[in-house]
């Protein structure tokens, strides 16, 4: 005879497929109700993401020079992870530059210094925390302070490693605006190393007679060269973090009640985080009785498993399979309070440079929990009560 029972403790296939210390809603996804056979209870479980990149991000941001990028990685609306940057190269004060003129009553050829810079915006540092920048965009504007346009002769330049390309503006009309583009450069996926120089070379620009005559505001005319710089944010060779301690607390799983000593999970996992996972180690943890916001792991409970998955894409999901065996050596499984985790995270191989988004993580599509040996249960009504 089949008899339906209330299930709460299937959150425990959440905290064993890799829970991260973020806080996650537990109360969906789940069949709360399960079927009991002759001698052992099988329970579908529901679709879950246990595993998302902010797990990764925040080991990043754990480390000296990954907590100061945090503020520099954004999201765009496709999910995409970027990082932006722009400032000024270069400022030439107009009644500073009519100094140089040997007689500003007549045209003059203004031949400056190369105008250049490196990106900012702590762009540098992605590469020392494994996280290359990836489709890099780069654009130079100038602010021309003059009602005239002005002619401009020169090379705009770029470099990343040993990536270098040239645009050349001949006779380039520079006209009166508060910003006008030179040049746009787009690296693509095919250059992978930060854009390290850009700017302008062989500079040579044609002003107009009586300068200073012909100024928009008399306040402070500059001509300022400009850059406006994005990429995306992808998953490098190098990254790697090595025993990861995920404790999973608070999950109060009832399971005492139900006298088992031996429980079993198997779980369909879908990963698309360009990133190979491998759990060793889950361990029972109970509250600590010196510190309650502690914990201590239950020696009496063994979890036997290994847990390691392939990583994956959006575009080529990583599928696996794995099983969890929750044991008592002595007595009963007891109420599990949480679990704690040691987790091994490494960029795939397969795909590394593959560009980050908070729309990739790993997903349980599908999970069974198997409960055998020594069940004890207890008469459930509508009313609530449970009697032996």
């Amino acid at each position: 005879m089949k008899k339906y029972i209330p299930l709460f403790f299937l959150a425990a296939v959440f905290a064993a497929g890799c829970k991260s210390n973020m806080d996650y809603d537990i109360s969906e996804g789940f069949d709360k109700e399960m079927t009991l056979f002759e001698n052992e209870i099988s329970v579908p479980l529901g679709s879950m993401q246990p595993l998302t990149l902010a797990l990764v991000l925040d080991k990043v941001y754990s480390t000296s020079i990954g907590a100061m990028l945090k503020d520099f990685i954004k999201v765009d609306a496709d999910g995409l992870l970027y990082t932006d940057a722009a400032d000024n190269v270069s400022s030439n004060s107009v009644y500073d530059l009519v100094k140089q003129i040997p007689d500003p009553s007549k045209e003059y050829q203004w031949t400056p210094y190369n105008m250049t810079a490196s990106p900012g915006g702590g762009t540098f540092m992605f590469q020392f925390v494994g996280l290359p920048l990836m489709n890099q965009e780069l654009t130079f504007s100038m602010v021309n302070p003059l009602y005239n346009s002005v002619e401009l002769n020169a090379d705009a330049v770029v470099s990343a490693g040993s990536y270098s390309d040239k645009k050349e503006l001949r006779n380039f009309k520079l006209d009166s605006s508060e910003a006008v583009q030179l040049a746009k450069f787009s690296l693509g996926e095919v250059v992978n190393e930060r854009i390290g120089s850009f700017g302008l070379e062989n500079i040579k620009m044609n002003l107009p007679a009586n300068i200073t005559d012909n100024l928009r505001s008399k306040a402070h005319p500059m001509f300022v060269l400009s850059y406006q710089y994005k990429a995306n944010i992808a998953a490098g060779k190098t990254l790697k973090f090595e025993e990861m301690s995920i404790p999973v607390k608070d999950l109060n799983l009832p399971v005492g009640q139900f006298g088992l000593s031996h429980l079993e999970v198997n779980v369909e996992l879908e990963n698309t985080l360009p990133f190979d996972v491998a759990v060793p180690f889950v361990q029972v943890i109970k509250p600590s009785d010196d510190d309650p916001d502690d914990f201590v792991e239950d020696e009496n409970i063994e979890v036997e498993t290994f847990i390691d998955i392939q990583g994956g894409s959006l575009e080529e999901p990583s599928p696996s399979s794995i099983t969890l065996s929750i044991n008592a050596k002595e007595g009963k499984i007891p109420d599990i309070y949480g679990f704690h985790l040691v987790a091994n995270i490494k960029a795939s191989e397969a795909h590394a440079q593959t560009l980050l988004s908070t729309k990739q993580g790993l997903t349980v599509k599908s999970a069974d929990a198997t409960l055998k040996g020594g069940i004890t249960l207890f008469k459930y009504n509508k009313e609530g009560n449970d009697n032996e």
